[in-house]
C-alpha cells in the first residue's frame, strides 16, 4: 500500500516535469507570434510554480519513503496500520530541502536560466 502512494507519487513528478516541457515553448510560441513579452514572463512564472509543487511532491514521496522504511523494520505484530506521515515531517525530511534538491535545481534552474536569457534577447 505504502509502495503504490509512493509510486504514483514518482509519476506525478514526472507529468509535472512534462507539463514544464511542454508548457514554457508554447508561452515562448505565443510570445513569439503575438509580440508581447508578458508571455514570457508567465512562462517564468509558471516554471517556478512546477518547481515548488514538485518539490513538495518530492517532500511527500520522502516522508512516505521514510514510512516505509519504518514500517519495514517494525516487527510484524508491533505494525499499526496507520498511514499517517505528520511524525515524520518535523524529524527526517524538510520541505526546503526537497523543493532545492539537485535535481530540481538542475532541472528547472536551468529552464529558468534559459528563460531569463530570452527575456534579454527578447
Amino acid at each position: 500500500m505504502i509502495l503504490s502512494i509512493i509510486n504514483r507519487i514518482s509519476q506525478n513528478n514526472l507529468i509535472l516535469k512534462g507539463w514544464t516541457i511542454v508548457a514554457v515553448p508554447i508561452f515562448f510560441i505565443l510570445s513569439e507570434s503575438s509580440g508581447h513579452e508578458y508571455f514570457i514572463y508567465l512562462a517564468y512564472f509558471i516554471t517556478i510554480i512546477l518547481w515548488s509543487f514538485d518539490g513538495y511532491l518530492l517532500f511527500k514521496q520522502k516522508s512516505y519513503l521514510a514510512l516505509y522504511d519504518k514500517v519495514r523494520l517494525t516487527d510484524e505484530w508491533d505494525i499499526d496500520y496507520v498511514i499517517d506521515i505528520s511524525e515524520l515531517h518535523t524529524s527526517k525530511v524538510k520541505l526546503i530541502k526537497s523543493v532545492l534538491s539537485k535535481t530540481l535545481i538542475l532541472f528547472y534552474g536551468s529552464i529558468i536560466v534559459l528563460i531569463f536569457i530570452s527575456i534579454l534577447l527578447f
